[in-house]
Formats: structure tokens, sequence, C-alpha cells
């Protein structure tokens, strides 16, 4: 069977009302799709037109007449803090409807609202959570009625199978790298030459903001030779120069961050990468060996200045235990970005300085302030009782007043962290001309 896996593009760096930085990233859930296809005998082919920049219409040319094509709303790198934007995804799907033999949808906004998605798109079936099995079981010819994770007509007639269980990571394959063109991707602050790996999903973390309904809270693990075996691939094979291991908390597992450490050094691998995780969950004997291995950046959800907030968002994390985990990572030589979040529910002016003001006290290389987003599957979209807005896909709890308000206030705290004098001397001593340029057109992106 002929089959293709279809990223949409949104526009680059910064698009919507929502203000999402829309990645030029691999998208990693169809690159674990296309090596389980290709193990079980079909012909894959990958259109990412994120990041080559297609229209919908040089998508559907690249697509042709396939016999299945599965396109994702939202790239496992995008699963827990999605992008709002549907247009852009309906304008490849209405390209393709009429031209492929099936036509199917996954990602976060088909796994929260199937039903709308399954009527709103016009595919023949949405697949909800991780899409790995699911789509595998449809290939195979499994009928759908008996198929978990999958919604779908019949008679006219809207059918939710079962839920999937939670899959397990060490029966995924090597994913399928030779389906990229690695020129195309890159991150902005770490390089060119860029791949995703992930060595975990779920995370045990009760914040009330993130949504982990593709997820999970269940941390599910691959091996530590596993997720090396995939380090090596990627570098040794393809040519990634620079890896972001995009588990929600890296750190999670000492087991798996030691060992992965430790088979990069052991095995002398040159790479360049970064991870995300909690300022609690790190210490200097690890950051050092993390450093080590070749980590440059650490990314780490910092998200309020306010005691009160914190709480009420079920952070569990005092703010001396943020300075401390971001001051380590610095000691150690390493790059930090902190991701700060603005306009809570209930949350005051005075709140929302706090947090601009510990975000300049904590001074990481980078800081990333965002409006808060009540992403249905978070505890955030229960507690503001679901959609007040009428969208099908709410980017604010609160009236557009607030949300105004909210959206001054984080371009405000963007332009003030960035154009200190103070920071700018010390980013022009220490990037390079190429990088500074990339990190330029990612901050002007926000503004155009």
């Amino acid at each position: 069977m002929q089959i293709v896996l279809a990223k949409p593009c949104w526009r680059y760096p910064i698009a919507g009302a929502d203000h999402t930085y829309n990645r030029r990233w691999p998208p990693l859930e169809l690159l674990n799709c296309g090596a389980i296809l290709e193990r079980d005998g079909h012909d894959v082919r990958l259109v990412d037109a994120q990041a080559e920049g297609l229209s919908p219409e040089q998508v559907a040319h690249r697509v042709g007449t396939p016999d299945m094509v599965l396109v994702t709303s939202s790239a496992l790198d995008r699963w827990q803090c999605p992008t709002l934007e549907l247009d852009p995804l309906l304008a490849v799907i209405g390209q393709l409807r009429e031209q492929v033999g099936r036509l199917l949808l996954t990602g976060f906004h088909g796994t929260v609202q199937p039903d709308a998605m399954l009527k709103l798109a016009g595919v023949d079936a949405v697949i909800r959570g991780e899409p790995e099995e699911t789509l595998r079981e449809v290939v195979a010819g499994r009928p759908w009625q008996q198929t978990p994770g999958l919604t779908f007509l019949h008679d006219g007639e809207t059918v939710h199978t079962p839920d999937r269980p939670p899959l397990d990571m060490t029966t995924l394959p090597v994913p399928a790298f030779h389906l990229l063109r690695l020129k195309h991707y890159e991150y902005e602050i770490l390089g060119p030459k860029f791949m995703v790996l992930e060595g975990a999903r779920g995370c045990p973390c009760a914040c009330t903001f993130c949504s982990r309904v593709i997820q999970g809270r269940k941390l599910r693990r691959k091996t530590v030779e596993q997720l090396g075996r995939e380090v090596e691939i990627a570098v040794g094979q393809f040519g990634a120069r620079n890896v972001y291991f995009i588990d929600l908390e890296f750190t999670a597992s000492r087991e798996l961050a030691e060992g992965i450490c430790r088979y990069i050094l052991d095995q002398r691998i040159r790479v360049r990468w970064c991870c995300q995780t909690r300022a609690d969950q790190v210490d200097e004997p690890l950051l050092r060996l993390m450093r080590q291995a070749g980590c440059r950046l650490v990314h780490f959800g910092v998200e309020t200045g306010s005691p009160r907030i914190a709480e009420l968002t079920r952070k569990n994390i005092s703010l001396q235990q943020q300075r401390d985990g971001v001051a380590m990572a610095k000691r150690m030589g390493m790059e930090t970005l902190c991701f700060f979040l603005l306009g809570h529910p209930g949350e005051t002016d005075e709140e929302m300085h706090e947090t601009i003001r510990l975000a300049r006290e904590l001074d990481p290389t980078y800081a990333s302030f965002h409006r808060v987003a009540p992403y249905q599957g978070a505890a955030l979209y229960q507690q503001c009782g679901g959609d007040t807005t009428g969208d099908l896909f709410p980017a604010f709890a609160g009236s557009q007043a607030q949300r105004r308000k909210v959206d001054r206030l984080v371009r405000r705290a963007i332009w003030s962290y960035y154009a200190r004098p103070r920071y700018v001397v010390s980013r022009l001593l220490s990037s390079s001309p190429r990088s500074l340029w990339r990190q330029l057109r990612l901050f002007l992106g926000y503004f155009s």
C-alpha cells in the first residue's frame, strides 16, 4: 500500500492570534509511523509543508494519489501545547480530499474534539491519541469497528471505538529518518541539521495548564540502548548535528538521563543537544554529566513569579528551587531558556509583573513569554468551566478586553527583556553572526 504522511504549513516563525511559535522541527510521530509501516512492507513518503514552506496546492501536488494519507494537526513536539489555528490544516485537507483513497487525521485537535474535527475536516477517520499502533492496524486492514483509538462515520452515525492503551515505548523501531530532508530543519537557538528524539512519554506532574491528553500521566520510557542507537543513527548516518530530547521532563527518569549521557560519551558521539525539565529535578552532578555529553541548552518551565499562582496551578515547586536549578545550569556552562505564562484566571496585574521581574532576576539566556491558553485535556480547561467563548479551541480563559491586556503585557515583557543593553551586548559577544540572525528573525517574527 502507498501511504503519505503529511504535516501542513503554518505561518513561520510566529502565527495566528494565539502567537504560536510554529517550529520547523521533524514530526517525530510521523517518522515512527513511517518506520512501522515500512517494516510491514508498505511504501511510505513524508510531505512536511512546514519544513519547506509549501502551500496547500503544492502539498497536493507532492502527495499525488496514494492509497492513504495521514495528516497531523499537531506534531509530537506540540502535543501538550498545540497551535489553535485550524485554517492551514483545513486548507490542506480540502486540497487532498478528492484525490486520495483514504484520508485520516491525527493530533491534539481530533483527540479532544473527535466529532467536531471529523465533520469540520471531512476526513474518513480521526485517530485519537498516539497514532503509531492505530495507523498500523488501519493499514493492515483490521476492521475499523475493532480498532481502538478511532472515530469515523458508519451508516451516518459517528462511531468512537474504545481508547487505545498507552504505547509501550520499547516496541518502537528506529524512526524513519530517511524520509526527512534534514537540511530543512533547525532550532534557531541551537542550530541547523536539527533532529527531535524522545526517550519517554508522559509526565507525573499535576500542572493545571499543560494538556497531557496524548502523553498521559504515567512515565513510559525507552531503554538506554534503544535511545542511544537512535542518536547514533541520526548523527552518524543522517548527519544530525543538533538534537532536542523532547521528553516533557527529561530528568524525570534519572536512570535514563544518566544512561543516555554515558552512552553518548562511551560511543564518542559528537552532538549538541538540549532538553526540557523542572528546576527541582536537576543537581550539579547530573548537569555536569549532561554538559560533558554535549548538552548545551536546558529549558525550564518556570511559568510564574507569584507564589499564589504557582500554588493554584499545582506547580509544586518553590521560587527558590526555580532560582537554584537555573543557577546550577548556568554554573555548568549551559545556556538556559525559561518559559513564563501570563494571564492565569484570577491573576492580578501585580502578579504578572512579579513573573516579569523573576525573569529578569533569573536572567536566562532566553526568556519565552506566553499568554495562558485553556487547552482541552488540561485541568485549567475544566476549572474554567469548559469553553465559554464559543470557540472550538479557545485561546484564552477570559474576556476579549482581558486578552488584549495580557497580549500587550506579553509583548512588553518580551521587548523589555531582550532590549536590555546588558543582554544585547552579551549576545553580541557570545553568538556567531549566523546564530544571531536566526535569533533576530525569531524575535522580529513575534512583532510582525
